[in-house]
């Protein structure tokens, strides 16, 4: 355990990938105010896109960072 708090454990993620990653995007953000800064890159454009297709009833703010 490195953790900042040696209590907490290190295997405290999971990696999702295809339809599980989705389902957690939706069950995690829909409803909610999202601050997304993003650059042009194509993972901020990714991330984007999963954003505005997967959440429903969500305020998507966007920050450019260049």
């Amino acid at each position: 355990m490195d953790s900042i708090n040696k209590n907490q454990p290190e295997d405290n993620f999971k990696n999702l990938v295809g339809r599980e990653a989705i389902d957690k995007i939706k069950e995690q953000l829909n409803n909610k105010t999202i601050v997304l800064a993003c650059s042009t890159g194509i993972d901020s454009m990714v991330l984007l896109n999963l954003l505005l297709n997967y959440t429903k009833n969500s305020k998507i703010i966007i920050s450019h960072i260049n």
